[in-house]
């Protein structure tokens, strides 16, 4: 060998002596275990809870369903009452029933022309006299 490659060549590692050497052991951890009653009672109150939240939104939609059903029925009477009113309003704004209206209030207001001077009784609907 020459000396040229003498030189290139890494140095050896020294040997480690016995007492340096490490040795690596496996050791087995204690995992804690969980309960499985601890598991079970989650579970439980879980399902507790999803059933009392059904039943609750159950008997709101219930309650809910009860208050829009009484207020259609008082919906449809309103209905009901402004259907008469308006079939009431036509019937009255026909020209023949304004036409009477006119000739009762005629009849009120006329003054009878064989008194000269005017009573204070009050005047009665009806025709002249």
């Amino acid at each position: 060998m020459s000396a040229a490659t003498a030189k290139a060549r890494p140095a050896a590692r020294p040997e480690l002596r016995r007492e340096e050497v490490r040795e690596f052991h496996v050791v087995e951890g204690t995992r804690p275990r969980r309960s499985v009653v601890a598991i079970l009672m989650l579970l439980v109150a879980v399902a507790l809870a999803s059933v009392l939240a059904s039943m609750v939104l159950n008997t709101r939609m219930a309650q809910t369903s009860f208050a829009i059903r009484e207020q259609q029925l008082q919906l449809n009477e309103l209905e009901a009452q402004a259907w008469t009113m308006r079939a009431e309003l036509d019937r009255k704004a026909s020209p023949t029933e304004l036409e009477k209206a006119a000739r009762r209030t005629v009849w009120c207001l006329r003054v009878p022309r064989a008194s000269s001077r005017l009573r204070r009784e009050p005047l009665k609907a009806g025709p002249p006299q």
